[in-house]
């Protein structure tokens, strides 16, 4: 598959995958429940696709949920593109190869996360 086939994908499937998330989470919030899986779409842009095509699919992730989110405007957008920077700089120091490495980069990743939101909220 051509990479900019790839990246056009990955932005659409971020499209779809923000707006089943937060109606999910509107269906969640009368149990005070947020389900947050923003970090899958940063790690696959940060592992698996080129530095220039990942770096504007989490610029448009990060501003549609700044859109969402009641966190002031700009935080998600630098918190993102921090954990992008952070992944892709994972990506020459792991082998990719292996399912537990990228686990623990995904763990690692969506804990720096979680906390930097609450944080933040």
């Amino acid at each position: 598959m051509n990479t900019n086939v790839r990246a056009f994908s990955t932005l659409i499937f971020a499209a779809f995958f923000i707006l089943i998330l937060t109606e999910i989470n509107g269906w969640l919030a009368r149990y005070a429940i947020h389900l947050n899986l923003d970090v899958l779409l940063v790690i696959f842009c940060g592992l698996y696709l080129r530095v220039l095509h990942g770096w504007w699919i989490i610029l448009i992730i990060g501003l549609s949920l700044d859109a969402i989110r009641p966190i002031p405007f700009g935080s998600g957008v630098a918190g993102l593109i921090f954990l992008w920077v952070a992944t892709v700089w994972m990506r020459g120091r792991i082998r990719r190869e292996r399912p537990q490495n990228c686990t623990t980069v995904a763990v690692t990743i969506q804990l720096i996360w979680l906390l930097a939101l609450h944080l933040i909220w």
